[in-house]
């Protein structure tokens, strides 16, 4: 508390990032697994899991970049945030 107020840092928001992340990595894995595991052997079928594989990396990829950009050692007072104008 600074003064009074309740200052909760940025870096608290990663904590559902995170997890979303970890529950979308296992998810691809699964995918992955039964792709290969279940589906018809075919050039296709390769094709498929490559361009999952390389789309999924890529937006793994964008997400961190984009985020990279932010100061996570900031904090964030709730009297700043929920003390503005009220607009109906």
């Amino acid at each position: 508390m600074q003064d009074g107020q309740i200052v909760i840092p940025l870096a608290i928001l990663l904590i559902p990032y995170l997890l979303f992340v970890l529950f979308y990595l296992l998810y691809c894995g699964l995918n992955l697994h039964n792709l290969v595991r279940y589906g018809i052997g075919s050039r296709l079928l390769w094709n498929i899991i490559i361009v999952f594989s390389v789309g999924s990396l890529g937006l793994l990829i964008a997400s961190m970049a984009l985020m990279a950009s932010f100061d996570w050692h900031q904090a964030l007072s709730l009297q700043e945030l929920f003390s503005g104008p009220a607009t109906l």
